[in-house]
């Protein structure tokens, strides 16, 4: 990732008209680069604008394995609703 925000789970308000960070002028928003990319992968393209729940930054250096394990990495952030994604593909 190469979001100078940490941005995971789309491009932010800030990417401006012309595709670049608001934070980095210089640089093309990776997430314009993303989903450019993703028109040349016919199969799975359409996949990227699926809306995802956003990151749990309190399991931050915490191990990605034992939170699998444990499911601790499926409980939604409060004021997370899983039907908006179903919203957004349908």
């Amino acid at each position: 990732m190469t979001c100078p925000k940490n941005i995971r789970n789309g491009p932010c308000g800030g990417v401006r008209a012309d595709g670049h960070c608001e934070v980095k002028p210089e640089m093309v928003c990776m997430w314009v680069d993303a989903f450019d990319r993703s028109q040349n992968m016919p199969k799975y393209g359409g996949e990227l604008i699926w809306l995802q729940p956003p990151l749990d930054r309190q399991l931050e250096d915490s191990s990605s394995w034992i939170n699998m394990i444990r499911g601790v990495d499926e409980v939604s952030l409060p004021g997370w609703d899983g039907e908006l994604e179903k919203e957004a593909v349908a």
